[in-house]
């Protein structure tokens, strides 16, 4: 997914990232991007292979949620 589709998928949500740098785009893998906000907050976008589950999702989501807390 080129930097281009995530600014679209953004568009289409109403998000206007002043920049988009990818960290990671394998083919069949996980994608991420960086997003820096007009307003300097900073965002991460995340696409996900197409083998993950729920169980898969659930996990990465409760990962995330501990490390915000």
């Amino acid at each position: 997914m080129p930097v281009g589709v995530p600014a679209r998928v953004l568009g289409l949500l109403g998000l206007r990232p002043g920049r988009i740098t990818t960290l990671k785009d394998i083919l069949g893998a996980n994608g991420s991007w960086l997003l820096e906000m007009p307003d300097g907050e900073r965002l991460v976008l995340r696409r996900y292979h197409d083998r993950a589950d729920r169980p898969d999702l659930a996990y990465e989501h409760s990962v995330l949620r501990y490390l915000a807390g």
